[in-house]
C-alpha cells in the first residue's frame, strides 16, 4: 500500500506544483487512469527526411512556411547602373528563385530590414532607424508610408496573410534626450490594413519585448509582455491580452505570458514556459497551471485535452475528469517538439530525429 501511495503521489506532483492554480490541482489525490485507458494507440513512427525536419523547424519557430516558400528576400551585391559602385541590393523573389524586384541600400541602416506578407506586399523599416514605415507591392512600388517619432524603434508583423499589419514600436531609451519625450518607457502598437492605412493605436505604458508577441485571427486576440526596469538590473513584467480594437482583455503583472501558443481554435492559449498555463481566450482567466521543463500542448476548449512530458513520460490527460487517458515512457532525447489537433484526436511529436503520431481509439464522450 505504502509503494502504491508513494507511486501516485510521485505521477501526480510531476504535473502540478503546490502552489498551482486550483482548477487542476484541487483534484490532487483524484487523478487516476481513466477507465478507457489507454486510450491513444500508435498510428505512424518513422525517421524524419529533410523536408520534414524544416517544416517542424519552422513550426516550432512559429514561421509562416507557406508565406516563406512563396516570396523570399536575399541580399546580393550588384554594381548601381547610376553610380558603377558595387553595392548591396534587397532582392525580392518568386517561389521559382525569378527577381521580382530589386533595391539598394545605399550604405545606408535598414533596421531589421523588410517584413514580408504571404500576398508579397512588404514593409520596410526606413533608413534613418525606423523613423518611417514603406509598403512595398510585389512589383516593388511604392503604395504608402507611416511616419513614425524620433527616436521611436519599431517590429512589424503580418497578420492575416497581409490583410492586417500590426506594429509595435518603443522609444530607444538609451539614444533619447531626457527632454524629449515625458515617457521614453512607453510603448506604441499601431493596426494597418493591406495598403498601410492606419486602422487603430494602442498606448501602453511599458516597453514591449520585441520578440513576446502573439496573435490568433480566428479569436482576434493579441498577446504582448511589456517590462519595467527597476533597480540592481532587474525588470518587472506586464502582460496583456488585447484584441485589435484596442481594447484590454486581461493585464497581469509579475507574469510573462507571451511565447506561448493558441489551440487550433483559439479558445485557449498555453504558455509553455519554466511554468505552464492555460488561459481561456474568451476572459484572460488564467484556468490551470503546473510545472514541467518539457513540451507540452493543448486541445480546443471543446474537447479540453493536455499533452505534456514530465521527465521522458508522455501523459495525456483530460481537464474535465481529471483523469490521465494514455501514459508513456520514452527513454529517448527531451522531445523538441508536439502537436495536439483540436479536437483531441490526434498527438504528433517528435524525439531525436524519430516522429511519432497517436490516436485516439474511438471517440471520448464526456
Amino acid at each position: 500500500m505504502r509503494k502504491i501511495t508513494i507511486l501516485v503521489g510521485y505521477v501526480i506532483l510531476s504535473i502540478c506544483s503546490l502552489n498551482a492554480f486550483p482548477k487542476l490541482c484541487k483534484h490532487l489525490y483524484e487523478l487516476n487512469k481513466s477507465e478507457n485507458y489507454p486510450l491513444y494507440e500508435l498510428v505512424d513512427e518513422h525517421q524524419m527526411v529533410d523536408s520534414e525536419k524544416i517544416l517542424y523547424k519552422r513550426k516550432r519557430q512559429k514561421i509562416n512556411s507557406e508565406a516563406l516558400m512563396s516570396f523570399s528576400f536575399s541580399e546580393d551585391a550588384k554594381t548601381n547602373p547610376q553610380t558603377g559602385r558595387n553595392e548591396t541590393y534587397i532582392t525580392l523573389r518568386d517561389e521559382n528563385g525569378n527577381e521580382l524586384w530589386s533595391k539598394s541600400k545605399n550604405g545606408k541602416f535598414i533596421e531589421r530590414g523588410f517584413t514580408l506578407a504571404r500576398n508579397g506586399i512588404s514593409v520596410m523599416r526606413d533608413f534613418d532607424r525606423g523613423a518611417s514605415l514603406t509598403w512595398i507591392d510585389k512589383q516593388g512600388n511604392k503604395v504608402n508610408s507611416f511616419p513614425l517619432e524620433k527616436y521611436m524603434s519599431s517590429y512589424v508583423t503580418a497578420l492575416k496573410n497581409g490583410n492586417l499589419w500590426m506594429v509595435n514600436s518603443r522609444f530607444d531609451s538609451d539614444e533619447i534626450p531626457a527632454s524629449y519625450v515625458e515617457n521614453p518607457d512607453q510603448s506604441k502598437l499601431f493596426f494597418f490594413d493591406s495598403l498601410g492605412n492606419m486602422l487603430n493605436q494602442i498606448d501602453l505604458k511599458y516597453k514591449f519585448l520585441y520578440d513576446e508577441l502573439e496573435y490568433n485571427e480566428y479569436r482576434n486576440r493579441i498577446v504582448v509582455t511589456c517590462y519595467e526596469e527597476l533597480q540592481n538590473y532587474t525588470r518587472k513584467y506586464y502582460s496583456y491580452f488585447l484584441d485589435t480594437n484596442g481594447n484590454i482583455i486581461k493585464e497581469y503583472e509579475d507574469i510573462a505570458v507571451a511565447k506561448g501558443r493558441f489551440s487550433e481554435d483559439g479558445s485557449y492559449y498555453l504558455v509553455d514556459n519554466r511554468t505552464d498555463f492555460i488561459i481561456d481566450t474568451d476572459t484572460g482567466e488564467i484556468l490551470t497551471t503546473y510545472r514541467t521543463n518539457e513540451p507540452s500542448a493543448i486541445s480546443n476548449k471543446s474537447a479540453n485535452i493536455l499533452a505534456l512530458f514530465e521527465s521522458g513520460t508522455l501523459r495525456i490527460i483530460s481537464l474535465d475528469t481529471k483523469e490521465i487517458l494514455f501514459s508513456k515512457f520514452f527513454e529517448l532525447p527531451v522531445p523538441s517538439y508536439i502537436e495536439i489537433s483540436g479536437e483531441g484526436s490526434i498527438i504528433t511529436f517528435i524525439i531525436g530525429n524519430t516522429f511519432h503520431k497517436y490516436k485516439q481509439k474511438f471517440h471520448l464522450s464526456k
